[in-house]
């Protein structure tokens, strides 16, 4: 059995992976608002590594998207 933790950790993997094809703005809303709630539960166990991995995957994401009309 996986700790939450383990598994919001295994779900920013699969994340980032998304990021990479985002290729609207409603996708990317989505991401957006998924990775906050994971920055407050990775801030309220502490975790900062984690944090500090989910807000660069933010970042990067508003850098590189790339929107399809």
């Amino acid at each position: 059995m996986q700790s939450p933790l383990m598994l919001l950790q295994l779900k920013l993997a699969d994340y980032q992976k998304k990021a990479a094809e985002l290729r609207t703005i409603d996708e990317f809303i989505i991401l957006k608002q998924t990775l906050q709630d994971m920055m407050k539960v990775f801030a309220a166990c502490e975790e900062w590594e984690l944090y500090q991995k989910t807000a660069d995957l933010m970042a990067q994401t508003v850098l590189h998207i790339r929107f399809i009309d």
